[in-house]
């Protein structure tokens, strides 16, 4: 049996984390850790070793845009998707988003399934 994938959860709303603690949590195929700043995101990367991060955009201190530059810019994490889940719905933020290395971008709220599929996706 593989090993479950290993999933970081960055957001500063409770919420937003239990939602997705939750859609995921449904299926055994995720470990999940969440942290709800940058700086503790990018500490994160090099005791939890994620497959994938959830990352919202608006957080205290550094945005999820640079957790994410910084993310794809250090070699040993380059291969980690990155999928930015943010209530910001403009084509100019998902263009934003991307360009800073994201592998997707989903808008809050977001489909049970939607969210599940695209995890699945940038994992297979």
């Amino acid at each position: 049996m593989r090993e479950p994938y290993k999933v970081l959860v960055v957001d500063d709303e409770d919420v937003n984390i239990d939602i997705i603690c939750e859609i995921l949590g449904l299926e055994s195929d995720f470990s999940i850790k969440t942290v709800e700043n940058g700086e503790d995101a990018l500490k994160m990367m090099n005791t939890f070793k994620p497959d994938i991060v959830l990352l919202d955009v608006m957080l205290p201190g550094m945005d999820g845009y640079e957790v994410c530059r910084r993310i794809k810019k250090t070699e040993r994490y380059a291969a980690v998707k990155v999928l930015i889940t943010s209530s910001y719905a403009m084509k100019s933020e998902l263009e934003h988003g991307l360009a800073c290395g994201a592998d997707d971008y989903l808008v809050k709220p977001f489909d049970d399934d939607d969210l599940l599929e695209r995890v699945k996706k940038l994992l297979n």
